[in-house]
């Protein structure tokens, strides 16, 4: 079977084809192979292409049903898949609606002593041999029916996120410098003053262009193992337990944007900035170490019908560390870490939802059904992000989660 892929009408477009097919090896093994190419193509104004790959991302699943009583499969998986192209990536190597940024020290009047020219976040330069942002994936499970209607699945996924996009700088020259740490209350001479910090201060630059290439060392790492028991069409309806834990760590974020060369403190990314890269490496922000889900439905056969549903979810809090705003640099002040990412957690949440659903059929007419729904039914509350610049404001809740939230709705089937 061959499904093709979509193409764009702009500029820059994405087209690919699939092929898949599913191998009957012997009674009981089942493999299912196939293999991906994407193209990607980009052009600017007087540049007929400046952005071009071609990526192959091959996969391969596999099932054995272990023993003849049908009753435990063994599944495997391994495969790669790529990103779309970043199209606003093409659009802003476009040089020609960009002013140039000049920036120079100021040693007298009228006297200046240039560091730093480029054409700001536009007008850099792609790479001709960048390669495209992929994930290789591993998972490996196996599932067992433990009763008529009760199975038990367990699995590990290993992703390994590789051949991050993002822009470096390679003409700036930079040097180590110290800085004070002016603590958690970011005011320097306080009793919660931190040690020295090393930062690095612009010192020139060659007036190259940025260059928007695979940065070396960039990485992400994602490894979870799963327990799930699932129960379906049972006298007391159907439910399912989970359990996961996971890690996520690197020096990559997984935030929105990050995977297309966005920077988690500073735009346009975090390659083009050496302090950007300090203590970078570490637990990322979505990172639940444990996470546990029960959810149910439960069918009352009263006045016509009562479902009743819950979803009860145990989530890890967001790591977070703190930061500081260094400033005296030469290129301007910059954000720095000041413990390695991740150093901290936020605390975990606890949310359950509870739906009720009564049916009241009217004779000729369809059916009635009346609709309680009731979110976070606690009201448990929890800071989800706090603000980790050092100052007077570190550490506060910057988004909560949310309240309790009741709805009523009436539907009507005819």
């Amino acid at each position: 079977m061959i499904w093709p892929g979509g193409s764009e009408t702009s500029d820059t477009g994405r087209t690919g084809a699939y092929v898949s097919d599913r191998w009957q090896v012997a009674s009981r093994l089942t493999l299912l192979p196939g293999v991906r190419v994407d193209f990607g193509d980009g052009s600017i104004p007087g540049h007929e292409s400046i952005f071009a790959t071609a990526a192959v991302s091959p996969r391969i699943g596999a099932a054995f049903d272990v023993g003849a009583d049908h009753r435990t499969v063994l599944r495997a998986h391994v495969g790669r898949y790529v990103d779309p192209v970043f199209a606003q990536r093409v659009a802003d190597a476009d040089s020609s609606n960009w002013p140039q940024l000049v920036m120079a020290r100021v040693v007298g009047p009228n006297q200046f002593v240039e560091l730093f020219r480029s054409g700001g976040q536009g007008g850099y330069v792609i790479d001709p041999d960048i390669r495209h942002s992929h994930v290789d994936e591993v998972i490996v499970g196996a599932e067992r029916q433990i009763a008529a209607r009760v199975s038990v699945q367990v699995q590990w996924v290993r992703r390994r996120f590789r051949d991050f996009m993002g822009l470096v700088d390679p003409g700036s020259r930079y040097s180590p410098v110290a800085k004070a740490d002016p603590g958690p209350d970011g005011v320097a001479g306080t009793a919660d003053d931190g040690g020295p910090l090393t930062v690095y201060a612009l010192q020139g630059s060659d007036g190259s262009p940025w260059l928007y290439t695979n940065p070396a060392g960039a990485s992400r790492r994602y490894d979870a193992a799963q327990v799930v028991v699932r129960s379906a069409g049972t006298r007391f309806g159907q439910f399912q337990a989970s359990y996961t834990w996971s890690k996520s760590e690197g020096n990559v974020g997984n935030q929105a944007g990050t995977n297309a060369g966005l920077g988690d403190l500073g735009s346009p990314g975090n390659y083009n900035n050496p302090n950007l890269l300090i203590n970078a490496d570490g637990r990322l922000f979505y990172d639940p170490t444990h996470e546990l889900k029960l959810l149910g439905t439960s069918h009352i056969p009263l006045w016509g019908g009562m479902n009743v549903s819950a979803v009860y979810r145990y989530v890890t809090g967001n790591p977070w560390c703190r930061l500081v705003r260094v400033t005296g640099l030469p290129q301007g002040s910059s954000r720095v870490r000041v413990e390695p990412r991740g150093a901290r957690r936020l605390d975990a949440t606890n949310i359950l939802d509870l739906r009720i659903e009564q049916a009241l059929r009217v004779p000729g007419r369809g059916k009635v059904s009346l609709l309680l729904e009731a979110l976070n039914l606690a009201n448990f509350g929890a800071a989800t992000s706090v603000t980790e610049m050092s100052g007077p404001n570190f550490g506060w809740p910057i988004t909560w989660t949310d309240p309790r939230i009741a709805r009523l709705a009436l539907r009507v089937t005819f």
